[in-house]
């Protein structure tokens, strides 16, 4: 499970960050924006 902060702490452009959560997701990884509500 990954948590950070915020989802624009991911990655500097928001391609990158959904990318990035996609691959995240793929590879089982969990992932939680603590601060948007945004979980996968």
């Amino acid at each position: 499970m990954l948590y950070i902060y915020k989802v624009n702490r991911l990655g500097h452009h928001i391609k990158h960050s959904l990318d990035m959560v996609a691959e995240l997701e793929f590879k089982g990884v969990g992932f939680v924006s603590l601060n948007d509500t945004i979980a996968a």
